[in-house]
């Protein structure tokens, strides 16, 4: 068991903690620069919204180089026979839309995309938010089952200890010591894995963050959490009256519907462009002269400018077709924000309701812990006194120990609520990471 305990400790050394501990914004602040996942989400978002630029592109006047080259045919059977001549054609065509429907409410779309496009950066930063804050308490409720299961491996190595000298003096039987070692194996084998766990939660929080929780960080499991400071501040943070990010996107979504609604409608109006052409034509070409048939090379130069207009009057149903489906889905989009409104609503409310249970959960084990404290006390008092086994204060302690760890994992549950609250709120952000640091004590 020793030879165990050696090998747990100087493992340790070899995990490359920091020196210098951080707080939750500094953590997230690191893993906006570090996650990929984080990363690639903005990044995809950023290049939707560049695409999306070109809505408005479109509204711009446009300019091209036109031309062409070729070979006319023609049929003069009746006096000369077949003839055919070459052509060559090259110029410039600028062109301003005027009346475009179509176009417009294009970039009317494209403008409440962007907004969505705008919720959801927001959105992928409280979910890096939830992230870092998730795995920040894993690795220290992993942390604090390795020190909690190391501790019952020392308690269990105690009671085998005591169990051989009952032995000795004739109190206990073999089968005794039998399930004294089989207690201290079993904690010896999960003090390994909850070893190992600790450390794969480690890793995965430096692909996160980029660096290790310090080991001393790992140590303020054990603060007492200021539950006042998180009602205060959630309490204010409430008069803002915003709406969660679901009902934001959702709301988004039916911006987008109304518009594409409106942009179907814009296949039945008359389309209206301002152009002007200007370029050079250069032929070879067949002229009647007094000599017969002649071949005279030409060269003209075309400027034009003017307006076109286009009028879609019948297409085979597709413009209706495209009405019928836009206002489905305008309906759909309609419907969906009711639901994610009584979604949400319902959602808090559960959220609220285990922020409650969880303080007072948390409440009572603090009372209980100081019960703990106080029946370990009056055992190592009893025990000076000659009334009590050492057994009745390893039991004590023990009993302290479990207190202590199921304290600091409901701890964290309360924190978890509470983040949970704000995000359904709309409201998680850097303050309220900054609050949750100052509520847990880090130091």
């Amino acid at each position: 068991m020793r030879i165990i305990k050696a090998l747990l400790i100087a493992s340790l050394s070899f995990v490359p903690f920091l020196a210098q501990a951080i707080t939750l914004e500094e953590a997230y602040l690191k893993a906006k620069k570090n996650d990929p996942g984080f990363r690639a989400n903005i990044a995809n978002i950023n290049s939707l919204q560049t695409l999306n630029q070109t809505a408005f592109n479109d509204l711009l006047p446009q300019i091209a180089m036109q031309g062409r080259i070729g070979q006319v045919e023609v049929d003069n059977d009746i006096i000369y026979g077949n003839s055919d001549y070459d052509v060559k054609e090259l110029g410039i065509r600028a062109e301003q839309s005027i009346f475009r429907p179509d176009q417009w409410f294009n970039y009317l779309t494209s403008v409440k995309q962007d907004e969505l496009y705008d919720i959801q950066k927001i959105a992928a930063e409280q979910m890096l938010i939830q992230k870092v804050v998730d795995q920040y308490f894993n690795v220290q409720e992993s942390h604090l089952r390795w020190q909690f299961s190391d501790k019952n491996t020392t308690m269990n190595s105690l009671f085998t200890e005591l169990a051989r000298v009952q032995q000795d003096l004739g109190v206990i039987d073999s089968n005794r010591i039998n399930l004294a070692l089989s207690n201290e194996s079993a904690s010896e084998a999960e003090t390994l894995a909850t070893k190992q766990l600790s450390e794969l939660e480690q890793e995965r929080y430096f692909q996160i963050v980029g660096e290790y929780m310090p080991l001393t960080q790992l140590q303020d499991v054990y603060n007492p959490l200021c539950i006042s400071c998180l009602d205060q501040y959630l309490e204010a943070q409430k008069q803002k009256k915003l709406v969660s990010l679901q009902e934001l996107q959702t709301a988004g979504n039916k911006a987008i519907s109304d518009a594409q609604y409106s942009q179907a409608f814009s296949g039945f109006l008359p389309q209206v462009n301002a152009y002007a052409n200007y370029g050079k034509r250069d032929s070879s070409q067949f002229f009647i002269t007094g000599n017969g048939l002649t071949l005279i090379d030409l060269e003209a130069e075309l400027f034009e400018v003017g307006l076109e207009m286009t009028w879609p009057l019948f297409l085979g149903g597709s413009n209706l077709t495209r009405v019928k489906a836009a206002a489905y889905r305008k309906e759909a989009a309609q419907l969906e924000l009711i639901d994610v409104k009584y979604e949400v609503q319902r959602q808090l409310a559960i959220a609220e309701m285990q922020y409650a249970q969880s303080k007072k959960l948390l409440e009572a084990q603090l009372t209980s812990y100081q019960f703990a404290k106080k029946d370990l006390e009056a055992e190592q008092e009893k025990l000076r006194l000659g009334s009590a086994s050492k057994i009745d204060v390893s039991r004590s302690k023990s009993n302290l120990l479990q207190s202590e760890y199921q304290q600091a994992l409901t701890k964290f549950n309360v924190l978890r609520a509470w983040m949970q609250v704000l995000a359904l709120h709309g409201l998680l952000s850097e303050d309220s990471l900054k609050v949750a640091s100052e509520a847990l004590a880090i130091s």
